[in-house]
């Protein structure tokens, strides 16, 4: 599935402002398009996986920084080329009293 900004536009437009599980598999994105702009704003995720999609290290790290900290529970990015030591390590930095094992990198 390709994630363009006519999804981005409509999507919140059709889930509310709250997901519990939310997850994206095999899904690219149009030119321009980033997970964080679709995660942007006040909205509230507390499982988020994002699996074999175009997601950039620059990517992965501005949407956990979109995603509410005091209900998230699980953010798991897998089966794309990460760098997991540089996004958890700016992760880390920017959210003091995040709780171990809520962000996981899978192969």
């Amino acid at each position: 599935m390709e994630i363009n900004g006519e999804f981005v536009d409509k999507f919140w437009e059709l889930f509310g402002d709250r997901i519990d599980y939310l997850k994206f598999d095999r899904c690219s994105l149009a030119q321009g398009e980033t997970f964080h702009d679709l995660l942007y704003g006040e909205y509230v995720v507390k499982y988020l996986e994002i699996n074999n999609s175009t997601l950039t290290d620059d990517d992965a790290i501005e949407t956990f920084r979109n995603l509410y900290p005091w209900l998230l529970k699980s953010v798991t990015f897998s089966g794309m080329k990460l760098n997991a030591e540089k996004i958890n390590s700016v992760i880390r930095n920017s959210c003091a009293l995040l709780p171990d094992g809520i962000l996981n990198f899978g192969i």
